[in-house]
C-alpha cells in the first residue's frame, strides 16, 4: 500500500509593525489577506506595559517582541557621543557569531565609496529634493550602463556604490543620529533569525532597518535571500514627529537608504507612489494598496457596543458629525469642536484614541464653548465593526490641519464613512480634497478655520440626500473596499513567493472577542498534585488536554528546536487560546517557550483573557527566602524555623 505524501507546508510570511498591533485596521486586514492567499502568518509588534508579548487576531498569532531602547536611553543622557556605524549584532546574536556578523559589516562598510568626512560634511538629505534625485537618476543610468548582476550582489562599481550612498546617505549614519532605530532593529531582528520567514512584509518605518540587517545577516552566512516588502503607509519626509529634530531627520535617511533594497514597495494611495517613485529614485513606481475597509460589514453584540446614534440617545432627526481617529491637535479636531457654537443642534462625536490629556483638552474646550452636551467621546471598536457602528451617523468629518503629509493622504477614515454610506466634510488639503471634489460625495472647508467648517456643514446639510445617495452607490464600494486592496497584495507577494493553488479557508473579519467562550482544561506538566484534579473535572466541562511545559533553549532563542519549533509554539497558542477556559501548570516550566517570558507571565496574560488560571506549586518555594534576607537584613523571614 503506498504511503500517502505529506502536503507540502505553506509559505511562512512575517508581518512586522512598530506598535503592540490592537487596532491597527491595515495590518489586521493585510494578515487576513495573506492567509487567505495561502501564506501562514504571524504578525510580529512591539511589547509593552498594557499588553502582553503573544495574541492573535483570529486564527493569526501575535509576537509582541521587546525593545529596550537602551541606546536611545543611552542617547538622551550623553546626548551627541559618537555611535558605532554597524548593526550592533551582541544584542541579538551569541558572542561568536555576533563576532563574525561584525567583522562583515565592517568589511562591507570600507568599500562604501565616498570618504566618510566628505559625507559627514555634506548630508544629501540637507540638499533640495530635486538635487536628491538628479543623484538618484544618475546612480541608475550607471546602473543600466553597468554588467548584469543579482540585486544583493557584491560586485557593484565604486561609481555606482558612491553615487548611490551620497543620494541616500552614508551607510547607517541614522544611527548615529537617532539610536533608537537601532534598538527597534534589535527587536525585530531577533525575531525575524528565530522565525526564518519565507516572505517578510514591513509595515511602516519602524521594522525597515530590521528586514534590512536580516539580509546582511544571511548573506553572511551563506544563506538565500527573503524576499521582503516594503509598506510606506505615510509620505515620511513630510511627517510631523514629536521630539527633536533628530528624529525626522534620521528616518528620512534610514527611508531613503533601505527603501532600495526591498524587492517591493507598497503605497497607500497612487499620489504617494508617484511622489516616492520620483523622491528615491525607484526602478518602477511602487504598487498601490489603498486602506479601505471590507465591503462587508460586521455587526457586534448589541450588549456590548449598539450603534453610534443609538449609544449616544439621539434621534434619526438630529444631525451626528463623525470623527474616527487620534485625538491629535494636528489632526484638526480643535477645529471641530470650535465649529458647534454656530451649529445649533449639530452633536459631534470622536470615535477616537484612549489619551486622557487628548480626551480632557477637547472636554475643557467644549466647556468653555457651552458645547458639552453636543460633544461625544467614545472608545474605538473593532476594525472590521467600524463600518457597521458609524453609519447611523449624518457625516464623516476629516480635519485635518496643513503638513507635507496630510497634504498627500487620503485618511483611512474617509474610506471607512463612504463603506458606511456616510458623505464627508474635509478640510481643503490636496489629495483628500481631490478625493472628495471627484467623486462628489461631499463638501471642502478651509484647514483649521472653524466658521467655515460650519458654512461646509450646512452646505452638507442642505445637499444631504443627494451626498449620501452619491456615497452609497455601487461603484464607491467596490473601488474602495478592502477587496481591491487585497486583490493587489495577493499579485504581489505570489509575485515574490508563490502560495499553494487552493489557500485555507478564513474568516474576513476575525475578532478573538466573537469566539465562543472556551471551555476545555489544560494541564501543563504532570505534578502529582494535579491529578486528582484532572480525574474530578467533569466529563461535560470540555476536553482535557495534558502538554509538557517547553524546555527552554539556551542563549535568546524563543524555542528549542529552530524555526519550525517556533511556528509550532505560536500555532499551539493560537489553538490552546481557543479551546481552553481553564488552564492548570505544575510550575515545571512554559508552556510557550520564551514568548510570554516566564510561566507566571503566561498565566497573567491568560488570566487577563477571562481564563481562569492556577499554578500549583506543591512543595517548591515560590520566593528565594535566602535572596531575600541577603537584599532586606532585618526582613521578618529571619525568625522562621
Amino acid at each position: 500500500m503506498p504511503v500517502a505524501t505529506p502536503a507540502p507546508r505553506r509559505p511562512r510570511m512575517a508581518m512586522l509593525v512598530g506598535n503592540q498591533v490592537v487596532g491597527d485596521s491595515r495590518v489586521e486586514k493585510a494578515a487576513v489577506s495573506a492567509v487567505r492567499a495561502g501564506y501562514e502568518v504571524v504578525v510580529v509588534g512591539v511589547s509593552h506595559r498594557t499588553t502582553f508579548n503573544l495574541g492573535r487576531y483570529g486564527s493569526v498569532p501575535i509576537l509582541r517582541v521587546p525593545v529596550t531602547f537602551r541606546r536611545h536611553l543611552a542617547w538622551e543622557t550623553l546626548h551627541g557621543t559618537a555611535r558605532p556605524d554597524v548593526t550592533d549584532w551582541s544584542a541579538v546574536l551569541d558572542p561568536e557569531e555576533a563576532a563574525a556578523m561584525t567583522a562583515w559589516d565592517l568589511a562591507h562598510e570600507a568599500g562604501a565609496g565616498l570618504p566618510q568626512a566628505v559625507v559627514h560634511g555634506l548630508s544629501p538629505h540637507a540638499l533640495p529634493d530635486r538635487a536628491r534625485g538628479r543623484l538618484g537618476r544618475a546612480a541608475r543610468r550607471l546602473d543600466r550602463l553597468g554588467p548584469a548582476r543579482g540585486r544583493r550582489g557584491p560586485a557593484a562599481t565604486r561609481g555606482r556604490r558612491a553615487l548611490k550612498n551620497f543620494a541616500a546617505g552614508r551607510t547607517g549614519a541614522w544611527r548615529e543620529v537617532w539610536p533608537l532605530i537601532a534598538d527597534y532593529e534589535d527587536g525585530f531582528l531577533r525575531a525575524l533569525i528565530d522565525l526564518a520567514p519565507d516572505l517578510v512584509h514591513v509595515h511602516d518605518r519602524h521594522p525597515l532597518p530590521a528586514a534590512a540587517a536580516y539580509d546582511r545577516y544571511r548573506a553572511a552566512r551563506g544563506l538565500p535571500p527573503v524576499p521582503w516588502v516594503y509598506d510606506a503607509h505615510e509620505w515620511l519626509p513630510g511627517q510631523m514627529m514629536p521630539g527633536p529634530v533628530d528624529q525626522r531627520i534620521a528616518w528620512k535617511a534610514a527611508e531613503a537608504e533601505l527603501i532600495h533594497g526591498a524587492d517591493a514597495v507598497v503605497a497607500v494611495t497612487d499620489e504617494l507612489a508617484e511622489r516616492m517613485r520620483e523622491y528615491h529614485a525607484l526602478p518602477e513606481r511602487p504598487v498601490t494598496v489603498i486602506n479601505g475597509p471590507w465591503g462587508t460589514q460586521l455587526p457586534m453584540d448589541p450588549a456590548e457596543r449598539p450603534p453610534l446614534r443609538t449609544e449616544l440617545g439621539l434621534s434619526d432627526d438630529v444631525p451626528l458629525l463623525v470623527y474616527l481617529g487620534r485625538l491629535a491637535a494636528v489632526r484638526g479636531v480643535g477645529t471641530l469642536v470650535d465649529a458647534l457654537p454656530l451649529l445649533p443642534g449639530v452633536h459631534v462625536a470622536f470615535v477616537g484614541s484612549p489619551d486622557p490629556d487628548a480626551r480632557q483638552g477637547l472636554r475643557d474646550r467644549a466647556a468653555q464653548l457651552d458645547v458639552a452636551d453636543r460633544m461625544h467621546i467614545v472608545d474605538y471598536v473593532p476594525s472590521a465593526s467600524v463600518t457597521w457602528y458609524v453609519s447611523s451617523a449624518t457625516a464623516g468629518v476629516s480635519p485635518l490641519l496643513p503638513t507635507p503629509a496630510h497634504e498627500s493622504a487620503v485618511p483611512t477614515k474617509l474610506r471607512e464613512c463612504l463603506l458606511a454610506g456616510l458623505p464627508l466634510i474635509v478640510s481643503d488639503l490636496r489629495e483628500q480634497a481631490r478625493f472628495v471634489r471627484e467623486q462628489g460625495v461631499g463638501t471642502v472647508f478651509t484647514p483649521g478655520d472653524a466658521a467655515d467648517l460650519a458654512r461646509a456643514v450646512r452646505d452638507l446639510l442642505a445637499r444631504q440626500a443627494e451626498l449620501t445617495a452619491a456615497a452609497r452607490t455601487p461603484k464607491i464600494t467596490a473601488r474602495h473596499g478592502w477587496e481591491a486592496a487585497e486583490r493587489a497584495l495577493h499579485g504581489l507577494w505570489r509575485r515574490l513567493v508563490p502560495t499553494p493553488a487552493a489557500p485555507p479557508p478564513v474568516e474576513i473579519a476575525p475578532d478573538p472577542a466573537r469566539d465562543p467562550q472556551p471551555r476545555g482544561l489544560l494541564v501543563v506538566g504532570d505534578p502529582p498534585t494535579v491529578r486528582p484534579l484532572v480525574d474530578a473535572w467533569p466529563a461535560d466541562a470540555g476536553p482535557v488536554t495534558l502538554r509538557p511545559p517547553r524546555e527552554v533553549p539556551e542563549g535568546r532563542g524563543l524555542a528549542v528546536g529552530g524555526p519550525e519549533a517556533v511556528w509550532g509554539v505560536l500555532q499551539d497558542w493560537v489553538t490552546d487560546d481557543r479551546a481552553h477556559g481553564t488552564v492548570l501548570s505544575g510550575g515545571e516550566g512554559p508552556l510557550w517557550g520564551r514568548a510570554e517570558q516566564s510561566p507566571v507571565h503566561e498565566l497573567l496574560s491568560l488570566r487577563a483573557r477571562g481564563r481562569q488560571v492556577a499554578l500549583v506549586a506543591g512543595e517548591r518555594n515560590l520566593a528565594g527566602v535566602d535572596r531575600r534576607l541577603t537584599a532586606v537584613p532585618g526582613h521578618p523571614w529571619n525568625g522562621r524555623p
